[in-house]
């Protein structure tokens, strides 16, 4: 037995009259009580038709683009990496680039993501991308950058939109909370504006620290309060039909399943992008970003936060910042090939903390030197599945700039980092097609004419 198309159309308008609903639980709590009646039906058909229910219904919890953040901690080169110019944009190249790691004027610019980056095998950054990512998925991956000063080696960087995007309503639907391999309020190493203790993500160290958090009990608390009520009188209604020894053991295969579908080691798409074995440790880092990954992407969680350490290469050769550089384009290209696997939009923002500088040379260009808290940029990359995303304006893929002295313009709209995240939300917001929503959740942060400044996509 089905549910008719009128049943379908009084559980969505319940749906609507309520608040929006992101986990199974939550859906079938709803559908129930749009449906009291359904309640001295046979169990079958409750177990029968949850399927069916939940198809019709889900497409809503996940039309948002997953959000990642990419926190790289120590303060990397990401000027060595993708270009950065002057107040007329990206390729308004500057007087010199003696400090920045390379020279745009003779180094081959690759365009393939729209923001240039340095090509011809001087981006290790970019080489991780093409290499964990495929033609297909490349295709629809943009990029922006924004440049801006900001504290080297330091957590004190509110730079992370994580907290913004959670309370823009990114939740998941089973665990609502994002999740970050860093014990810390942002889940990584900056922190995020909000700094509410409410929104801090689950510190994930292992594979059975997602596992754990997975359970029935705090499923129900993003339904509002009336919902709540309603679900206990409901239960409290119907005993019998909840101690029914059919649907406990439904319940009990569906935590069986959901617990085997966030392991990455029995996903062959993971298995393959992460290159993971059965066997692969439950704690190393290759599993834990995979099992964030995982549980991103397809919505089991809300947005993820991935630390890499040891940004801080200026020890005097280029072999440090080239290996840790490679590292982290090929976190940036698994999630472009999960996402386009998946086929989930998705949005990353890539920040740092801080910046260093190259020894000024005519050959040896990429001996990262010291700190600079000036020589530092945020990245924000957007993917589509279905067509690459468009910019605002063609010509546009950089807010803020470079001074002719090589480090971000302070006073620029987001020169000083404060507003960052905020910048960095207002992107996400209109990738998602909500940036009419923006003053709801940051209002008086921007004048119309500054939003309109930050936007790039």
């Amino acid at each position: 037995m089905n549910f008719s198309k009128e049943q379908l159309e009084r559980l969505k308008k319940n749906f609507n009259d309520h608040q929006k609903p992101v986990t199974r639980r939550d859906f079938l709590s709803l559908g129930l009580m749009s449906f009291s009646s359904t309640l001295a039906l046979p169990s079958t058909f409750i177990i029968n038709n949850t399927k069916a229910l939940l198809d019709e219904v889900f497409q809503d919890a996940i039309k948002d683009p997953a959000f990642f953040v990419m926190d790289l901690a120590g303060g990397a080169a990401l000027f060595g990496n993708f270009l950065v110019g002057h107040k007329g944009g990206a390729t308004d190249l500057l007087n010199s680039y003696s400090t920045l790691g390379w020279r745009p004027r003779k180094n081959k610019l690759d365009f393939r993501f729209g923001a240039p980056m340095a090509g011809g095998g001087v981006s290790k950054i970019l080489e991780g991308i093409l290499e964990m990512s495929s033609k297909e998925a490349q295709d629809n991956f943009r990029i922006g950058t924004i440049c801006h000063a900001a504290n080297s080696d330091s957590q004190s960087n509110p730079l992370s939109a994580f907290s913004l995007v959670c309370s823009s309503g990114a939740k998941g639907t089973h665990i609502t909370q994002a999740l970050g391999t860093r014990n810390s309020i942002s889940g990584g190493q900056s922190i995020d504006p909000l700094n509410k203790k409410t929104l801090k993500p689950i510190s994930i160290q292992g594979l059975s620290d997602i596992e754990n958090s997975l359970g029935v009990a705090g499923r129900f608390n993003s339904l509002n309060n009336d919902s709540k009520n309603h679900v206990l009188k409901m239960i409290s209604k119907n005993k019998d039909f909840f101690k029914n020894e059919i649907i406990n053991n439904a319940y009990e295969e569906m935590e069986k399943t959901e617990i085997i579908s966030i392991d990455p080691r029995r996903d062959q798409e993971l298995a393959d992008i992460y290159n993971l074995s059965l066997n692969s440790d439950n704690n190393s880092q290759k599993v834990v970003f995979s099992g964030i990954a995982n549980s991103v992407i397809n919505n089991i969680s809300g947005p993820g936060i991935l630390t890499i350490g040891d940004c801080d290469y200026h020890n005097g050769n280029q072999e440090d910042g080239d290996e840790k550089d490679l590292e982290i384009g090929r976190e940036i290209g698994r999630l472009l090939e999960l996402a386009h696997r998946k086929k989930r939009k998705m949005f990353i923002q890539i920040l740092t903390d801080g910046g260093m500088y190259a020894r000024e040379s005519e050959t040896d260009v990429r001996i990262w030197t010291g700190d600079n808290d000036d020589k530092c940029m945020t990245v924000m990359c957007a993917y589509d599945p279905d067509i690459a995303p468009e910019y605002r304006d063609q010509n546009k893929t950089q807010v803020g700039y470079f001074t002719q002295g090589q480090g971000a313009e302070r006073s620029t709209i987001l020169g000083d980092q404060t507003r960052i995240a905020y910048g960095v939300f207002a992107n996400y917001l209109s990738f998602s097609g909500r940036i009419n929503e923006f003053e709801n959740f940051a209002p008086g942060v921007f004048t119309k004419e500054e939003l309109e400044e930050v936007l790039i996509f």
